[in-house]
């Protein structure tokens, strides 16, 4: 089996992962690191996590990155088969969930697959955890800025359905209103403002002007 090797450059998961030099995580779960690889426009290294059990399995194979807008979407191997070649995530493999099941990373790190940051899940309990839009006019997720209106509206989506919020006077106070109802109706899936903007622990009285 051909193995590619780490020789230069960076690691980046897209997200922070703390790790202290003994191996533990800042959780003191036991741990190692697995290099993998980018192939293709933009090639370069990332680097996996697993469960300290779960590495010498794990390391058997050559693992490869899918990156979206500069962070790290999935780990996989590729298996030759038979019957046919496919490609296998890491979080699969380490789990043992067949494929054909949907998987979320609890900390929405695609490079972290500790058997704890790893749960089964519908398509919908995945769109949850997601974060806002990239391209959003704010950065609040479930918040819009209406001109006609000049206040933020909040809304989510509950089972492909959009529930209405209502309007606030600040893109603070509808991220507060979506965080709200995120908890009522997503549960532990519910992706919410409030751990990715301190500022909101104001109570929403900052500004965040749009137009």
């Amino acid at each position: 089996m051909s193995t590619i090797r780490r020789s230069t450059g960076v690691y980046d998961t897209g997200m922070p992962i703390v790790v202290i030099s003994d191996g533990r995580s800042a959780g003191g779960d036991r741990m190692k690191t697995i290099d993998i690889y980018k192939r293709g426009a933009g090639s370069g290294w990332y680097q996996a996590i697993v469960d300290d059990e779960d590495f010498e399995r794990a390391s058997q194979y050559t693992w490869y990155a899918r990156v979206r807008r500069g962070k790290l979407h999935n780990v996989y191997r590729i298996d030759k088969g038979p019957p046919c070649m496919r490609c296998i995530s890491m979080h699969h493999e380490i789990t043992r969930v067949p494929s054909s099941q949907h998987m979320d990373h609890k900390n929405r790190n695609a490079g972290d697959n500790r058997k704890c940051n790893l749960r089964v899940c519908s398509p919908a309990e995945n769109q949850c955890n997601h974060g806002p839009r990239a391209d959003g006019c704010v950065k609040y997720k479930g918040v819009s800025y209406r001109k006609h209106a000049r206040k933020y509206s909040a809304r989510i989506k509950l089972e492909g359905e959009e529930l209405w919020l209502g309007y606030h006077d600040t893109a603070e106070l509808a991220a507060i209103a979506y965080d709200e109802e995120a908890i009522k109706v997503h549960g532990d899936y519910a992706w919410l403002n409030r751990d990715h903007f301190p500022g909101l622990s104001d109570g929403g009285r900052g500004r965040d002007r749009y137009g």
